[in-house]
């Protein structure tokens, strides 16, 4: 499974701020020999609480 091949296991992202934040994660299938790039990127929309977004991906 793709998800069980990602080099780094810390998917989560934090929103400080309004402006975008950007996570690249290396994913592999040793079983087919392939892989791939993911580019993640987010941004807090809407009005500003003050507060921090924390954004957890998988596993979950």
């Amino acid at each position: 499974m793709l998800a069980d091949g990602t080099h780094d296991n810390d998917l989560r992202i934090l929103l400080e701020d309004q402006f975008p934040k950007y996570k690249e994660i290396m994913m592999a299938d040793q079983r087919l020999g392939s892989s791939f790039l993911v580019e993640v990127t987010c941004r807090r929309l809407g009005e500003d609480t003050g507060r921090d977004i924390l954004l957890v991906g998988w596993p979950q």
